[in-house]
């Protein structure tokens, strides 16, 4: 698209009629976000552009779909034609998610470890108050499965609570006896 009209590069007045601006537009492949210093420019504009990855990604590299530019340093130089950037991230083998624990107010609750890698096997701890007894476990945040006090850490933070529950110290037993 061209644009006649203000310099982005902070010109005071009217640009003049030989000066045809481009369009910018920065894409993601949606495990990020993305943006570039400014939406449009004449030929020679220097843009830089900038990418922020989701938990768990990480910023792999431009794709430049349409404006046949480099881009070097995460800047590029606009030439005689709109620009269609797209930015591309990829999974985070290193990325660390963590492990929050909470209670009914019955009792404590742990992990260990309370972070780690995707494929951490964490084992959690629960000490329930006098006259409670721990029921269960409740997963808040996370896609994980908790058998016998342990789980994996898959893909994403997590959160589990502690569900205490009284237990039952009197129990009455009515006794017929017949003669």
């Amino acid at each position: 698209m061209r644009l006649f009209g203000k310099n982005p590069l902070g010109g005071t007045g009217p640009a003049s009629p030989s000066d045809v601006y481009y369009k910018v537009t920065v894409n993601s492949d949606g495990n990020g976000t993305a943006s570039a210093s400014c939406d449009s420019g004449i030929k020679g504009t220097i843009v830089t552009l900038t990418a922020t990855a989701n938990m768990g990604y990480r910023f792999k590299e431009w794709q430049v779909n349409s404006g046949a530019v480099s881009i070097s340093n995460n800047q590029f130089t606009i030439g005689e034609s709109d620009v269609v950037i797209t930015a591309i991230f990829e999974k985070d083998p290193n990325a660390v998610y963590s492990v929050k624990v909470g209670d009914n107010g019955y009792g404590t609750a742990s992990a260990n470890p309370t972070s780690g890698t995707t494929g951490t096997k964490v084992k959690l701890t629960a000490t329930p108050k006098a006259g409670y007894a721990l029921a269960g476990w409740q997963v808040d945040a996370g896609n994980v499965t908790i058998s016998n006090n342990e789980f994996v850490i898959g893909e994403e933070n997590v959160a589990v609570k502690a569900i205490f529950m009284p237990v039952d110290t009197q129990t009455k037993i009515d006794i017929s006896v017949s003669t």
